[in-house]
């Protein structure tokens, strides 16, 4: 046996030899080859646009990020209140310039200052945000929203949390 019969039965799965070769059937080996190389092609064209549109994910417009989404005071003991003041960096990492539209703050919590003018790519910006924490036992949740340009999420969301406790250490009673 040749090596084209052996190619032809292991793709048809028929038994070929040379008594029995003028009876080959040609249309069964060329439909399984080409049922082969088409797989092949398939499997080939997904990894290609798989690979190229994963590569092609560059930061198309601004694309917004920030130094912290989450400041967590943690545990904040009343007598040690810190000041209600935070500064959290915004950096452009797209290749255009991000703009913010707004920036507003929940729950008496007050937006002081943010940058107006465009922050241009690989460039940094700011948000001062400013509120007052009451010496005494609750829970601090805060939200700052801010709207722009950004390509990746236009509508963010930066959080203030932490959570105001009693005092750790001796309790004494005074006398009257």
């Amino acid at each position: 046996m040749n090596w084209d019969f052996k190619f032809m039965q292991l793709y048809t799965g028929c038994n070929v030899n040379k008594k029995y070769a003028n009876t080959f059937r040609y249309d069964k080996f060329i439909i399984v080859y080409k049922t082969h190389v088409m797989r092949a092609l398939l499997i080939v064209l997904i990894t290609f646009f798989t690979v190229s549109t994963l590569l092609s994910q560059d930061n198309e417009g601004p694309f917004i990020a920030f130094d912290r989404e989450l400041h967590d005071f943690g545990e904040i003991p009343s007598d040690d209140v810190p000041d209600g003041k935070l500064r959290f960096k915004i950096f452009n990492q797209g290749n255009q310039p991000l703009v913010i539209s707004a920036a507003r703050a929940c729950c008496g919590t007050r937006v002081n200052d943010y940058t107006r003018e465009p922050i241009h790519p690989a460039d940094t910006g700011y948000i001062e945000v400013e509120f007052r924490i009451v010496p005494q036992p609750h829970r601090i949740r805060r939200t700052v929203t801010i709207r722009s340009n950004a390509g990746n999420r236009q509508t963010a969301i930066l959080r203030i949390q932490g959570e105001g406790v009693e005092p750790k250490g001796d309790i004494t009673l005074q006398e009257k």
